[in-house]
């Protein structure tokens, strides 16, 4: 994940587009962010950094409304993501929605650490 923006610079940006309110999440979205990019063991490696993010979607049981939220920002998307992304296709958007969105009822406690495990054979 790239750097991002303070907790208290994503809670000014949002109250300057006019939401009062957070969503549980956008507040578990903000934070997993921030805790990801804080974290100084996964600073060297952007693959244990995104699973380390993915991992605390499940846990926190709302990666689906991670993606859509992050998927409805246009400038996110631009920044972040070439055209020819998945993220920015809607056919594989919906496929990957419809397999993810389930897993939200189940409870996991993946380690955020996300420790890289050496391949077998």
């Amino acid at each position: 994940l790239p750097p991002t923006h303070t907790h208290a610079q994503v809670h000014e940006l949002h109250k300057t587009n006019g939401n009062p309110l957070y969503t549980p999440a956008e507040i578990s979205l903000t934070k997993a962010v921030v805790q990801v990019n804080e974290y100084e063991g996964m600073a060297a490696n952007s693959n244990i950094k995104f699973r380390s993010f993915v991992y605390q979607g499940f846990n926190d049981r709302l990666l689906h409304e991670w993606i859509t939220l992050l998927t409805r920002d246009e400038p996110t998307m631009q920044k972040f993501y070439e055209t020819w992304a998945c993220m920015r296709d809607l056919s594989t958007l919906r496929i990957l929605m419809s397999t993810i969105e389930p897993l939200g009822s189940l409870p996991f406690l993946l380690s955020e650490a996300c420790p890289s495990y050496p391949r077998e054979g």
